[in-house]
């Protein structure tokens, strides 16, 4: 079929086009067009056939619907000679509710292509047997026969008219961009889902197979950004969406472009198992996991800043609204930022996902540096406020610090994925962005509701402990869980740099400590010291630019299996399979409690069951798609394949060990 596509081009611009052979019934006439007056010996030819019907009727598709019945040709031909089509155009949809067919009003022209033999007799005739059905409010079936000998003369050009009906429903060759074929667990509905260029005023699927859809349901498509989703409903016990094809329609300022989707599973099918949750149930899995994120060991050295803030304005009520709200707007706006993120990648057709920026090194760096930063203030003996609350940021009241502490505390809770939070935004990140938003919104009110109400209610501050002495010591002690971030942060790029740019980071965090010593340093009384101090201080923080590695430079990789093909995503055996990343403490505890224990091992290993690891420490599109498609956007996931073709058991973000070991008794 690679000639299909420029047979079509000749023949929409041809102006050779020969009328032989017409027709004649009750409501239509049908005309044979041949490609030229002569055929020639070993080459296809195109033989095309145009049915016009009275006003106001119609005739019908390959697959014609709710009702009707598609034309049927039959051909008598020279030993030898094959002949092969129609091709079809793309369809009218043509309601008649609740019923809803798919044809061609007033006019249809059928491409036929004829393939001769190496030796063809120098006259010789091809006959036609037609049968077709058109219908107003009622529907009457045509038929006729003919023959076309060759060679002949008769010519007749086709029209600007006819032209321009061909050319606007040429079926091209499926070229979009990131599409695939997504379908809920149930197979009760399907997605199609691709990137355009431009915006789609409609689009719409005509499929090959009769009976593959439920026609009469309207075709839904929704859009985040350059991003579409043609949401579709299948006929009722109908599951080989592996077997899809069809036609796709898609309808912009620039005309109507048809693409052909073959029924190829191996290049489209993806099946999706996105737990069926409605839009507010995501709202409330997104408030509970923004309020168990506080609990995550990678966000308690940050949030530690801010119960101490609260302590030292417990005397002052007032204070600690105002710090608890402009807390709570930086943490906000951060969370709506990384969605603003995630959603222009996508725009892009980057895959990425929740906990993104830990797969940058630059990031991931810069990060380290931070770390190191807040530890030394923390074990310095500079006074709270003066390390962070507010003089050291802005000079001022320490609210820029509040807002500093909101936007800090996010950016560390990324790597974290607390129960529930999961399901909502892989929910959240296949919506278009006008759920997208809230579902973050949700996430981040969540995050900062205990804060809120801790500041709006002065009687709970006040079972909080009265500032003293044992704050500088509690201070102090803060830099050992800040260091211990530096150092797992560090431990998480070394998975994706080499020696040499390890080396580098080492320097820059030696300079950050060199750093944090000019701080600590007494005010001199001599002015050209000062002056000094500060010039080394604002070198030191520039010289830091030329420690940060500019891109993913690993001498090994840490992934113990790759992603190559997402098509590829199947078992044969009982597996289990854990996604998982370098800078996901939610999934190290699962790794260390349950899933290295050797209880859990020793039953993988009797019962003869795979255990796959994917890590996502670094950026891997695949793996990123695959995570889409079962409802995540980012990890730990746990799927569990009884190796028979049928759908993944689906286990929670925390694991117990009691948990996978009844889930593994179930394979």
């Amino acid at each position: 079929m690679k000639f299909k596509f420029f047979i079509l081009i000749s023949l929409f611009f041809s102006l050779h086009t020969q009328a032989t052979l017409s027709i004649n019934d009750s409501h239509s006439k049908l005309i044979f067009y041949p490609e030229s007056n002569e055929i020639n010996a070993n080459s296809e030819n195109i033989l095309t056939i145009e049915i016009s019907m009275d006003k106001g009727w119609h005739t019908y598709w390959i697959n014609p619907g709710d009702s009707g019945d598609p034309a049927e040709f039959e051909w008598e031909l020279p030993e030898g000679f094959q002949m092969s089509g129609p091709i079809w155009p793309s369809p009218d949809k043509i309601p008649f509710p609740p019923l809803m067919t798919y044809g061609f009003d007033d006019q249809v022209i059928l491409p036929f292509i004829l393939k001769t033999p190496k030796i063809i007799p120098k006259q010789f005739e091809i006959a036609l047997k037609a049968n077709w059905l058109v219908c107003k409010e009622i529907c009457i079936p045509q038929s006729g026969s003919g023959k076309i000998n060759f060679p002949y003369q008769n010519v007749n050009a086709l029209s600007n008219d006819q032209l321009k009906e061909i050319k606007t429903r040429t079926v091209q060759k499926i070229n979009l961009k990131n599409f695939k074929v997504i379908s809920d667990k149930n197979f009760e509905t399907f997605n199609l889902s691709f990137d355009y260029p431009v915006n789609i005023y409609e689009s719409y699927f005509f499929p090959y197979e009769y009976g593959f859809i439920n026609y009469a349901e309207p075709q839904n498509l929704s859009k985040i950004n350059n991003s579409y989703n043609l949401e579709i409903q299948k006929a009722i016990d109908n599951k080989e969406l592996n077997l899809l094809s069809g036609v796709l329609s898609i309808k912009t300022q620039d005309g109507v472009f048809n693409y052909e989707i073959k029924g190829d599973s191996k290049l489209l099918f993806q099946e999706s198992n996105i737990n069926e949750i409605t839009f507010f149930t995501a709202l409330l899995f997104a408030l509970i996991g923004g309020l168990i994120l506080n609990l995550m060991p990678c966000v308690f050295p940050v949030l530690s800043l801010k119960i101490f803030n609260f302590i030292e304005k417990s005397d002052s009520p007032k204070e600690v609204k105002a710090h608890g709200l402009i807390f709570a707007s930086g943490a906000i706006l951060t969370f709506l930022l990384i969605c603003s993120l995630i959603l222009l990648f996508k725009f892009f057709g980057v895959q990425i996902g929740w906990g993104f920026q830990l797969q940058s090194p630059i990031f991931l760096t810069l990060l380290i540096f931070l770390f190191i930063f807040l530890s030394g203030f923390f074990i310095s003996s500079l006074n709270l406020n003066v390390a962070f609350s507010g003089n050291a940021v802005s000079g001022s009241s320490g609210y820029s610090g509040s807002f500093f502490t909101g936007f800090l505390a996010v950016i560390v809770a990324t790597p974290c994925t607390a129960p529930f939070m999961g399901s909502a935004l892989g929910l959240a990140l296949l919506q278009p962005s006008y759920q997208t938003y809230p579902i973050f919104l949700s996430l981040a009110l969540g995050f900062c509701l205990p804060y809120l109400v801790l500041s709006f209610n002065p009687r709970l501050i006040s079972f909080l402990p009265k500032p003293g002495p044992w704050m500088e010591n509690l201070k102090q002690f803060m830099a050992f869980p800040m260091g211990l971030t530096a150092i797992w942060l560090f431990w998480i790029l070394s998975a994706q740099l080499n020696r040499f740019d390890l080396s580098l980071v080492l320097v820059g965090s030696l300079v950050t400590i060199f750093i944090v010593w000019l701080s600590n340093l007494k005010k001199s009384e001599r002015q050209v010291l000062n002056y000094v101090k500060n010039l080394l201080i604002v070198l030191s923080i520039i010289s830091l630019t030329f420690f940060v590695p500019m891109s993913s430079s690993s001498e090994e990789s840490s992934k113990v299996e790759t992603i190559i093909d997402t098509n590829d995503f199947e078992f044969q055996n009982p597996t289990f399979v854990n996604f998982t990343a370098d800078w996901c403490i939610t999934c190290k505890v699962n790794e260390a409690r349950v899933l290295k224990s050797s209880t859990v091992l020793e039953y993988l290993e009797s019962n003869k069951i795979d255990y796959i690891v994917y890590d996502w420490t670094e950026r891997n599109e695949n793996i990123s798609v695959v995570l889409e498609s079962y409802g995540r956007s980012g990890v730990p996931l746990y799927l569990l394949f009884k190796g028979d073709g049928t759908d993944a058991i689906i286990l929670p973000e925390i694991l117990t060990e009691t948990m996978v070991l009844n889930a593994l008794r179930k394979l």
